[in-house]
């Protein structure tokens, strides 16, 4: 006696042609998962150690906020996804780039805290200000993609975040957008290579 195969449920639940944004939610709800499994990671070390300091409490408060945008984030893209609904997506992208400029300031945080004095103690008194300020900066410098895409979200006028929906819903051809340092790469080969 043959077994009987039901249809599969792509077969059976046929759906419009994927959008862009539809194709990269996958990953972008995988992409959360691992940040807020690394948020998750660090608050447990935290809360295992010693007695906190005060940057370490700071951490770990910064922690828990960027573990929260992360969880919301991918559930709610989820939902997106289900819905089809590119704005909902589009919305869970500021609470997922906001939990990166959390998580980046936490590690960076941890890392003043543990290291500072360590560096400070090899260095002469007075390139203390100047440590200061580079911890200072050094953040902002490698957060500065999920920053500006922040500023993006929040500030875009309506005729440029109204484009940026057409883009992801593939009724707008895509514009490329290449930072300063993809520039200054390219630039830098061509230079050398031609």
């Amino acid at each position: 006696m043959a077994c009987r195969v039901e249809k599969g449920y792509d077969e059976a639940m046929p759906r419009a042609e994927e959008k862009t944004w539809e194709m990269n939610a996958p990953s972008h709800i995988a992409l959360n998962s691992i940040v807020a499994a690394l948020s998750g990671a660090l608050i447990v070390l935290i809360v295992q150690g010693p007695e906190a300091t005060k940057w370490e409490f700071l951490s770990l408060v910064l922690l828990t906020g960027s573990f929260f945008f992360f969880a919301i984030s991918a559930e709610q893209t989820v939902n997106a996804l289900d819905e089809r609904d590119v704005k909902k997506y589009v919305y869970y992208m500021l609470l997922y780039n906001l939990g990166v400029i959390l998580l980046g300031v936490a590690i960076e945080l941890l890392a003043y805290a543990h290291f500072n004095p360590w560096v400070l103690a090899r260095l002469p008194s007075w390139f203390s200000p100047v440590v200061a300020w580079v911890w200072l900066v050094l953040p902002a410098f490698f957060l500065w993609t999920w920053i500006k895409d922040s500023k993006a979200l929040l500030c875009a006028s309506k005729e440029d975040f109204d484009a940026w929906l057409r883009e992801l819903e593939d009724e707008q051809k895509a514009v490329p957008e290449h930072s300063v340092f993809m520039r200054t790469f390219y630039n830098i080969r061509k230079r050398l290579h031609g």
